[in-house]
Order: structure tokens, then sequence, then C-alpha cells
């Protein structure tokens, strides 16, 4: 078994579609790992999403992304309340933080809205759906 063998069956194992390279405009998919003919160290584990032209970074030319988050529409019910929990908690340690006056990131903080708020949706369309 070599690198790439071993790299492809964790990647599987775990759910995972492929790898990217957050330092640069690398992304690689199961059925071809390491175009560029070698693992990285930055290459981290994730998730195929289609090209959005409209907010790509690489000029909406792509054929896919890989992200690091799972995408909502693919997370189960159980992860998807896990994650709103998750959310909801890190909303409440920034009100603490800021009542206690205590420097937060307002970034982060608008951050874990706008998931919160992605999140509440994605529950919102899977309970509508018949």
């Amino acid at each position: 078994m070599n690198v790439t063998e071993i790299v492809k069956a964790y990647l599987e194992e775990h759910g995972y579609d492929g790898l990217f390279n957050a330092d640069g405009e690398c992304a690689c998919v199961l059925s071809d790992l390491f175009p560029c003919a070698a693992p990285c160290d930055s290459c981290q584990p994730g998730y195929r999403v289609d090209c959005d032209a409209e907010t790509c970074d690489f000029g909406g030319d792509c054929d896919f992304h890989i992200v690091e988050k799972k995408p909502l529409d693919r997370l189960t019910i159980t992860e998807l309340l896990h994650e709103r929990a998750r959310h909801i908690f890190r909303l409440q340690e920034f009100r603490r933080a800021v009542t206690a006056n205590k420097d937060s990131s307002s970034h982060e903080y608008e951050d874990a809205s706008r998931r919160l708020a992605e999140i509440e949706s994605e529950i919102t369309r899977r309970n509508d759906t018949p």
C-alpha cells in the first residue's frame, strides 16, 4: 500500500471528497488524488462543492472546490442539530465576553451568526420537504 492509497482510504472512511490547500489554488478529488505529483504538508481533507462564479476567488472557471466545512445539505439531521447547538453556544459565549468587557472579535460573532442562520434555514427547508 502506498501513500496515495492510504490517504484515499482515510478520506473515504471519514466521508471526505478530496483534499485542498488553503494556502493556494490546489484541490483534488478522490478519483484524481495528487495530480500535482506529491502530497503536501498543508493539504487538508474536505468536501466537494460546485464552483459558484459569483463567490469564486479564482475567476469562476473552476469545475469544483474542496472546502473545509461539510455543506449543510449533506449533514444528517443529527449533525445539523449538533452544529446548531454548537453555534448557539458560541453566540452565548460572545455575548458573555461583551458583557464582561472582554475583547471579542466581531468578525467571529458575525461568522457564527451567519452560520446559525444558514443552519436554521436548512432545518426549515427539511421540515417543509414532504
